[in-house]
């Protein structure tokens, strides 16, 4: 099977999965009730809503800095943001959650930070956002009332984030271990003249380094307790809108409903997450009480909410920042 094969079906799935979610939806509301229950938003709420969106980013900004500057590079947050927020913005339009491919290979270079720097903070960023959402998933499932799922499914979230913190124990314990082992690969490599393949050994020794430089049991608490409250403020965007929208709601259901369509986007889609996000945020807000009309009205003003200020500022931040996509900027100090 061809690499342009490959990627056809890659996003023909997408596709098929994001009609699929839409239709379930579309199929049990009333389209004209659905537009008529979101234009009675309480827009107040939803300027407290964009209040704790913007929290929310300008702290996923400061995690990204932190790590950066934890693994030995020069990087100021007035570059590092922009090109965070860039990458975002192109999550939203690309498929295969392209920008985070271009923060990690393409924009290095105009920020003054390492391809490999910037992957390995990439590998963890998302390791722990996982980590931190299934356990307020969790967390939300066993305070909240209002939702009701089986036992065994409360229990099967448990038990993944507990393996889920396994492997980020695994991570602090031998990722030192794994780095030296690429070393010694690379050093036989070259004795046998594999100079390829000795590089490639190189690259995975630096990464493994540069990843165990920013899991530091103190520098990972404090981006564990970033990623925390990050995901909190999140939450907070689908707590305005509960209460924006008069739907019956706790701090737990909107930090529930906020995971589950957070954890859904990991599912092919189409670019900007349509479908499985809908869907998700439509299942929780039906098994926490509101009806079917309201369910389908906030999963579409909530991922509104979420996807348009985000696509707007990344994209101004791109539009400012030229040199991110310029291919005459080198970087003498990755290679390592």
């Amino acid at each position: 099977m061809t690499r342009s094969t490959l990627r056809f079906l890659q996003i023909g799935t997408g596709i098929v999965i994001s009609v699929a979610c839409i239709a379930y939806i579309v199929v049990r509301v009333d389209l004209s009730a659905v537009l008529n229950a979101a234009s009675h938003l309480d827009w107040r709420y939803l300027l407290l809503g964009l209040l704790a969106l913007c929290i929310d980013y300008s702290l996923r900004t400061v995690r990204w800095t932190l790590m950066l500057a934890t693994a030995g590079e020069r990087v100021l947050l007035r570059s590092s943001a922009p090109a965070f927020l860039g990458s975002m913005a192109l999550n939203n339009v690309l498929p295969f959650r392209a920008g985070d491919f271009i923060r990690a290979l393409v924009f290095p270079a105009a920020i003054g930070v390492t391809r490999t720097t910037a992957t390995a903070s990439l590998v963890l960023e998302r390791l722990i956002d996982l980590l931190i959402l299934l356990l307020l998933l969790a967390l939300g499932l066993s305070l909240s009332s209002g939702i009701q799922v089986p036992t065994w499914q409360r229990d099967a979230i448990f038990l993944v984030s507990v393996a889920g913190a396994g492997v980020l124990l695994c991570l602090l314990l031998l990722g030192r271990r794994v780095g030296t082992v690429f070393e010694a690969v690379s050093n036989y490599m070259r004795t046998r003249g594999s100079l390829r393949w000795a590089g490639i050994a190189d690259r995975l020794a630096t990464f493994s380094h540069r990843l165990m430089d920013m899991a530091r049991p103190r520098v990972l608490a404090v981006t564990l307790a970033l990623t925390m409250v990050i995901w909190i403020a999140e939450a907070g965007v689908y707590l305005s809108l509960f209460h924006g929208m008069d739907i019956a709601s706790t701090p737990f259901i909107a930090l529930t409903t906020m995971a589950l369509a957070t954890l859904a986007t990991l599912l092919p889609s189409s670019p900007g997450y349509v479908g499985p996000f809908h869907l998700a945020a439509f299942s929780a807000v039906v098994a926490a009480g509101g009806t079917p009309t309201q369910a389908a009205a906030f999963a579409l003003l909530v991922h509104l909410s979420l996807w348009i200020p985000v696509t707007l500022a990344g994209t101004l931040c791109i539009a400012f920042n030229p040199m991110f996509f310029r291919r005459n900027i080198t970087m003498d100090h990755d290679h390592e």
